[in-house]
Order: C-alpha cells, then sequence, then structure tokens
C-alpha cells in the first residue's frame, strides 16, 4: 500500500512510504534493500502483518498496489 506524503497529488513527494504484506519476515530486509536501489527517492517500508494504530491508519487510508 502507498501512504503517507506520496498520496497528496499538490505537492511532490520528498519519499515514498510503502506498508507490505505476506512477506516472509527474512525476505522483509532484502526486499527493502532492492526498492532503495531501484527508485529514485529515499523510500520507507512497513510490515503490515503487526496490530497498531498506526498500521490501522495506514490500511485505512493507503491505496492498495499490486506488483
Amino acid at each position: 500500500m502507498l501512504f503517507g506524503s506520496s498520496l497528496d497529488a499538490t505537492r511532490e513527494a520528498r519519499d515514498i512510504d510503502l506498508a507490505v504484506e505476506g512477506l516472509a519476515p527474512q525476505d522483509f530486509f532484502r526486499f527493502y534493500g532492492d526498492l532503495m536501489f531501484a527508485v529514485s527517492k529515499p523510500i520507507d517500508v512497513v510490515d503490515l502483518s503487526g496490530h497498531s494504530k498506526f498500521l490501522d491508519l495506514i490500511r485505512r487510508e493507503g491505496i492498495p498496489l499490486y506488483g
């Protein structure tokens, strides 16, 4: 899911905020590293497998992406 400042179409986002689920824990940092080298902006990746108010907010306001 895309979330954060990238959702605001009125301004250019400083970074890309992504939330992922279904990724095996042992693959998370390799996936994160691959993304860091593949995109031209700083990137933040959040694991959605837990439960918190922050993760609930992402699920509610984020935009699903599929690749």
